[in-house]
């Protein structure tokens, strides 16, 4: 349709009448199909917000730069050539370039971290076209400095909270520093970050480990902890980075514990970037000459064999991997982790009716209004549903970290229009998961969908339906309908 709108020259008026003449326009494009989301190239695109902001100073040296955009852009002109990062003398930054659909937002991630005390600019270029095919005004450019060689180390995130409650007793605690830090200050044998009973005095037994980056410290006990207690975790100013600086002072906080378990994470290996994973095939709207728009904001995957219908370009954002190497890896793993999420057992809690979700949890779910879910494993010996209008919540109780999984026997299945799910309080898309002893049936018209099926057999997302998510078949096709899109989660 963008192609159509620039062979054309039409003028607003003329746009709903395109769809009628597709097949003697003079290319392909991204509109779905209904008259009121045509993309209106009279629309000129901007950049409504940025991080780090115009003239930012004491920028992390790992930071990711973002621009965010007024209007759907077209995908496939946000890449290293339209979107720039330079440093002093105007000298290029490596890194790459990802754009969401769902945030209308571009991600330059350097390639490595970033100078000391340096000015920076970031650049938009009017190269950078909506989805209707119209560029930016002008290009947009925007500087800031990153942090100097003295300044303090600082915590950017601790997890849990401050004050938080009913935190899992099998949790760990996290420190996220504002840059690397040096292993040796921080990691056991070193005392420099602790934990202590509160009412108790006495010091947690645990270690502390740095992630690869060094920027994120993580706090293991040796055991769980006790039920229904208050804790009070420390990092001092022993804590230093690479070049001497220390915290400009201890940071403490404190949580309470409740009486529930923590569910981990399913491990995904390398489908995380994946929209789409098959072992027979994938189709993708109306086939391969169908003006479908995006289907799938990821990469698409099918192994050992099997047609990608309806993939190229325009259907897809990212790779397309079919029969090789890199779709033997990602199968494997998606094997794993179905495997992983199928026995999983501990603190599994039945639902009740038959699976449907809306009258559930049960008060042994861990109570709650129907339709609401504190993070946990949850389990049908029949189907799993949410019937037409139905809602479900999932409920983070401000727990980034927070793991939902929803294991059935039998079917998944979302069943008619107007079906939803929401994340609140710090539920992340990421850490959802679905998994259907069969196959999984997904959405409808007005309908939202959250986070990865891992199916035994096939799964199909209806037309009208937005998945933040993944659609992970062992055993049959994927099936993405037109009007329905697949976008895969970034955190």
């Amino acid at each position: 349709m963008k192609d159509l709108v620039r062979c054309f020259k039409s003028p607003v008026w003329l746009i709903a009448l395109l769809a009628m003449v597709i097949a003697a326009g003079c290319g392909g494009g991204k509109w779905d199909g209904d008259p009121a989301t045509i993309p209106d190239p009279a629309v000129v695109p901007t950049v409504s917000g940025t991080n780090p902001e115009n003239d930012a100073n004491n920028v992390a040296l790992t930071t990711a730069v973002n621009a965010t955009f007024s209007v759907a852009m077209d995908a496939a002109t946000i890449d290293t050539a339209t979107f720039t990062l330079s440093g002093p003398n105007a000298t290029s930054v490596d890194g790459s370039v990802t754009y969401s659909a769902a945030n209308r937002t571009a991600t330059f991630v350097p390639a490595s971290n970033l100078a000391l005390d340096t000015l920076y600019t970031a650049v938009i270029s009017s190269d950078a076209e909506s989805d209707a095919g119209t560029p930016l005004a002008a290009d947009v450019s925007w500087s800031f400095t990153t942090r100097d060689s003295e300044s303090p180390i600082a915590i950017s995130e601790i997890n849990p909270d401050n004050e938080v409650e009913q935190v899992c007793t099998n949790k760990t605690v996290r420190a996220v520093f504002d840059r690397a830090v040096d292993a040796a200050t921080i990691e056991s044998p070193a005392t420099s970050f602790v934990l202590v009973d509160t009412l108790n005095s006495m010091n947690v037994d645990g270690t502390v480990t740095l992630d690869d980056m060094g920027t994120t410290a993580t706090f293991a006990p040796t055991s769980a902890l006790n039920p229904d207690l208050d804790y009070t975790a420390t990092v001092t100013t022993d804590v230093k980075d690479e070049d001497g600086n220390a915290l400009a002072d201890d940071v403490s906080w404190t949580f309470t514990t409740g009486d529930s378990f923590c569910q981990d994470i399913i491990t995904l290996g390398v489908t995380k970037p994946y929209g789409v994973l098959s072992n027979t095939g994938v189709t993708l709207g109306g086939g391969p000459d169908s003006t479908t728009g995006l289907r799938i904001d990821g990469d698409v995957g099918i192994f050992p064999a099997g047609a990608c219908i309806g993939c190229d370009s325009t259907t897809v954002s990212g790779e397309i991997e079919i029969g090789n190497t890199v779709a033997s890896d990602a199968m494997d793993d998606l094997e794993a982790a179905y495997n992983e999420a199928l026995n999983r057992s501990t603190n599994r809690c039945t639902l009740i009716d038959s699976g449907v979700l809306t009258t559930n949890p049960s008060a042994a779910c861990g109570g709650g209004a129907d339709g609401v879910f504190a993070p946990g494993l949850y389990w049908s010996g029949t189907s799993i549903e949410i019937p037409v209008d139905g809602t479900i919540t999932l409920d983070g109780q401000n727990d980034p970290d927070a793991v939902f999984i929803f294991q059935s026997e039998s079917s998944i299945d979302t069943i008619g229009g107007n079906t939803h799910i929401l994340l609140i309080n710090g539920a992340k898309a990421n850490n959802v998961y679905w998994v259907a002893g069969s196959s999984a049936t997904i959405g409808g018209t007005d309908s939202n969908f959250i986070g990865t099926i891992l199916a035994m057999i096939g799964i199909t997302v209806n037309t009208g339906t937005e998945m933040n998510g993944r659609a992970f078949a062992r055993g049959a096709e994927v099936t993405v309908q037109d009007g329905a899109l697949i976008i895969v989660p970034t955190e």
